[in-house]
């Protein structure tokens, strides 16, 4: 029964060392700026190094020392949620911007590079260069034919070909 005892106090003293070495660590990172003070990690640190305090200094009855830890978890899972929050926030604004591009920009047209194919030619592609980047983010160039007998061809981004000449209305098609 003696041994029982001496282990489950050597398993609490374990518990709390681990404790505050994580805790010790997430503030010696946090000061020398090698983590966000607003990071998962850091909070994750916090939390459960407190926990671990806590636990510690509860089974050795050192009461202040496991309230004190108890709020800091409470504080910590706080900043955990308030990251969480942040996280989700930056996330929805990424996706509406990214939805704002796309209404206007729409098939991906944004991002053109000119194909020249011989007129009429549905084989491969015989030499890709690149367009200069538009100032407006979208190429005004309609496509046309060129004097060799060639039409110029957009592809996107998204994989589609913008084909025609300045008389038709330029199409999409798979590549």
């Amino acid at each position: 029964m003696d041994t029982m005892n001496d282990f489950a106090a050597l398993a609490v003293s374990i518990v709390g060392w681990v404790g505050a070495a994580a805790s010790l660590g997430a503030y010696a990172m946090v000061t020398q700026r090698r983590i966000e003070p607003d990071s998962l990690l850091f909070q994750g640190l916090n939390i459960g190094g407190a926990t671990a305090l806590a636990v510690s200094a509860s089974v050795n009855a050192a009461w202040p020392s496991a309230v004190a830890n108890v709020v800091w978890v409470a504080i910590g899972v706080q900043g955990l949620l308030s990251v969480k929050r942040a996280v989700i926030a930056r996330r929805a604004r990424a996706a509406a911007a990214r939805l704002a591009r796309d209404l206007r920009h729409p098939v991906g047209l944004h991002r053109p590079v000119l194909v020249r194919r011989p007129a009429g030619a549905e084989g491969p592609v015989a030499s890709r260069r690149p367009a200069a980047a538009p100032r407006s983010g979208r190429s005004r160039r309609p496509s046309r034919r060129t004097a060799a007998g060639t039409r110029e061809t957009r592809t996107t981004d998204t994989g589609l070909r913008a084909t025609g000449t300045p008389d038709l209305t330029e199409k999409l098609v798979r590549v």
